[in-house]
């Protein structure tokens, strides 16, 4: 990650280097149903039915 801004802040003759960052990543969540009984996967299915 790049940071937004670099500097430093002296006291005296002590240099200490600062570099700011941002706080924030994007990142997706993704959630899966899961059966009770052995933890496996739940799997949705769309059924289209022919207009008749």
């Amino acid at each position: 990650m790049r940071a937004i801004w670099k500097g430093s802040i002296s006291f005296g003759l002590v240099n200490i280097p600062i570099a700011l960052y941002p706080a924030t990543r994007k990142e997706e969540l993704k959630f899966r149903l899961l059966r009770k009984g052995d933890l496996s996967r739940v799997r949705e299915r769309e059924i289209r039915r022919a207009k008749g």
